[in-house]
């Protein structure tokens, strides 16, 4: 991938690939991906409801992506990322693939939601909330990376 981002839409898919050779550069990256991940939403009619989640979700993963993913990416640090955003009948899934070490959210600690924000520890908040939001995570660990596949209840379109 020599393009730190491209972008492929289909009529029921959004793609797109990233690398992130450092966490700073990937900011401006995520926020213009973002733009045109709402921008092809908006085209199909999507609910703001799953508009936002889905946004919600792509900044998140690939922010924590950027700045904690060089565990196990390329041997310059660079975090190399495969996305698809899958739209279904009733459901949709945001497919994530990516070369860093592992990482299953489904095994990451609760944040102490309940605690003093000013006694619990940093971290945990972002991926807690999309385990709000989306209604299921697939996790698996492939020889090449992670795959988290974050499965969200397709809300009525506009009319």
């Amino acid at each position: 991938m020599s393009n730190p981002l491209s972008v492929a839409e289909e009529p029921g898919c959004f793609r797109f690939q990233m690398a992130f050779p450092d966490a700073a550069a990937a900011a401006k990256d995520i926020a213009g991906l973002g733009e045109s991940l709402i921008a092809y939403l908006g085209k199909r009619g999507m609910s703001s409801g799953n508009i936002n989640s889905l946004h919600i979700a792509m900044e998140e993963l690939l922010t924590n992506l950027a700045k904690f993913g060089r565990s196990g990416a390329d041997s310059d640090g660079t975090v190399r990322v495969e996305g698809a955003v899958e739209l279904g009948e009733s459901e949709i899934v945001f497919r994530l693939k990516d070369n860093a070490g592992p990482f299953d959210p489904n095994a990451a600690p609760l944040p102490a939601i309940d605690a003093d924000p000013m006694e619990r520890s940093v971290g945990g908040l972002g991926i807690y909330m999309l385990f709000q939001m989306f209604k299921e995570l697939r996790y698996r660990r492939e020889a090449a990376g992670n795959v988290s596949e974050w499965v969200l209840e397709r809300l009525p379109d506009k009319g």
